[in-house]
């Protein structure tokens, strides 16, 4: 959770709405690593057959293997948890 945004009511008001963070996918450096991918550049995870481009966010906090994403930000995709999940780099 965020504290801007999770909140289903938050983002009607405006003032509110510019301080939601955009939508990412956090990995550890060791996992960004193996993926060939830095802050910022564009993973794809494929979730139940549908796939969903995100930014990469470093979150050294992480254990290997484990990635995190914002719950319930506008836009955001429902993941049914726990749950294993196809993480590659975005191809473009």
């Amino acid at each position: 959770y965020h504290i801007y945004g999770s909140e289903e009511m938050s983002g009607k008001s405006e003032a509110i709405r510019q301080r939601i963070p955009d939508l990412y996918l956090a990995i550890n450096k060791k996992d960004s690593e193996k993926l060939d991918v830095k802050a910022e550049e564009r993973v794809e995870i494929t979730v139940s057959d549908k796939k969903f481009d995100l930014p990469v966010k470093i979150v050294e906090e992480l254990p290997d293997g484990i990635a995190g994403y914002p719950l319930n930000l506008p836009g955001m995709m429902y993941i049914d948890l726990p749950s294993f999940h196809k993480i590659e780099k975005a191809v473009r």
